[in-house]
């Protein structure tokens, strides 16, 4: 017996009475889908539902317009949920939903016309307009790949974890595990990243809204903030892989085509149907605003200089990796043998300085705190990746070990030397205090 044209694919954890206008926002979309000949069915994972989330469940989806299935996980981890609801998905294409948040009543027809339009191109296909609400509101365009670059990825995520893709395509590249207890967070990132390496194109519909609702005791952002700002390594950023996938838009922002991309941008949710949008998500959930703020931007020169200069590494140490590295502020002496050696200093503009030798490399790096930060983490991930990490006591050593310490430190040592020490001479081990 053939599937369903679309597996809409809901995780639940502990939404409690949140998840009621998501699940009548859900309905809303599927009867609109339907009313277009698609056939729906929906799955929920419940990963350790609460008490609350399971009653409003149950009472709630007695009146879902298509049949349903519940699946019951132990992960607490939003992107393992995600799989399991994936793998038992019946679709030929699934759409994820999260169980607090709501859509426009457009939504899923949008997302699989486009996604079928893209065939046979392997893509994912996201909604094209993003509004925040809650404990924060924002108005945001949401861009295609083509559109923000790839560079952009290792500084920020641009994207959103709403996406339509082939349910074969989805299992191929899934959700890794960015609960706490992974030391990361940002699994829609990570994913993101994953897809690009492996040659997905990420586009829009853009007549589809998220309403996106941000709170404190959800589990992303719970997740963000014990874990890491960061997303765990990804094959994105293995420098042939970077290179390959990034010498495009490098291109572009090396000749100032990628500047100005937003000026063209309209008011998303303006006219008739957007009011009309905009007036069906309000009768489910009040909360969401009748004018929506500022409208944001995805596009950050700060993230794609980011981007740029990691490019730029990758091509001037050509694939090499190392056993140590060390890090710390001010210019770097050069380092022992099989070392790559990372000298950072703050500084409004961003400027680097490379010198690649067999054996071992030292690189001098300038540019805003966050920034750095960023970059010291991608070079300890992709060009030491097995490698011991020394670190000179400094502010922004103390920045990096708070950040990124408890992650990078689960598979390696990591080692710290007072500042005074010039701890780039030393030979490896050293009587640096290790941190793990």
């Amino acid at each position: 017996m053939p599937g369903p044209h679309l597996s809409i694919v809901l995780c639940l954890h502990g939404e409690g009475g949140l998840l009621a206008p998501t699940l009548r926002s859900l309905a809303e979309a599927a009867r609109f889908a339907q009313a277009d000949g698609l056939t729906l069915e929906l799955v929920a994972v419940l990963d350790r539902a609460d008490p609350a989330t399971r009653a409003t469940y149950q009472r709630e989806i007695r009146f879902f317009p298509c049949p349903s299935t519940a699946v019951e996980a132990d992960f607490g981890s939003l992107g393992l949920a995600r799989n399991r609801g994936i793998a038992a998905a019946r679709g030929d294409y699934i759409c994820l939903a999260d169980g607090d948040d709501l859509i426009s009543f457009n939504f899923f027809g949008a997302l699989y016309a486009a996604a079928r339009a893209a065939e046979p191109t392997r893509v994912a296909i996201m909604p094209g307009v993003l509004l925040v609400f809650g404990e924060a509101e924002s108005l945001n365009w949401v861009p295609d790949l083509a559109s923000v670059g790839a560079l952009n990825l290792l500084g920020s995520n641009p994207f959103v974890s709403r996406f339509c893709q082939r349910r074969d395509d989805a299992m191929a590249i899934p959700f890794t595990d960015s609960s706490a207890r992974s030391g990361y967070a940002f699994e829609d990132w990570r994913r993101h990243c994953d897809l690009v390496a492996a040659g997905f194109d990420l586009r829009t519909a853009p007549e589809a809204t998220l309403f996106y609702r941000r709170r404190a005791a959800g589990l992303n952002a719970r997740g963000e903030a014990q874990g890491a700002a960061a997303i765990s390594p990804s094959p994105l950023f293995d420098s042939p892989t970077y290179l390959q996938c990034c010498a495009s838009d490098y291109q572009d922002w090396r000749s100032g085509a990628s500047s100005g991309r937003s000026l063209a941008l309209p008011r998303p949710l303006h006219g008739p149907f957007g009011a009309a949008v905009l007036a069906a998500a309000r009768r489910l959930e009040p909360l969401i605003p009748a004018a929506p703020g500022q409208l944001a931007t995805p596009f950050s020169a700060i993230h794609k200089k980011t981007g740029a200069l990691y490019f730029e590494i990758c091509a001037a140490l050509n694939g090499a990796t190392f056993t140590h590295m060390w890090i710390g502020e001010g210019a770097p002496a050069r380092a022992c043998e099989n070392a790559l050696a990372l000298g950072v200093e703050a500084a409004p503009h961003a400027s680097i300085e490379i010198e690649a030798a067999k054996g071992a490399s030292r690189i001098a790096l300038r540019g805003e705190t966050s920034a750095n930060l960023m970059l010291a983490l991608k070079l300890a991930q992709s060009f030491a990746p097995n490698g011991e990490i020394h670190l000179r006591d400094s502010p922004f050593v103390q920045s990096f070990i708070r950040r990124f310490g408890g992650a990078l430190g689960r598979d390696r040592s990591l080692r710290l030397y007072p500042a005074r020490e010039n701890f780039l001479r030393r030979s490896g081990a050293g009587n640096g205090s290790r941190r793990s």
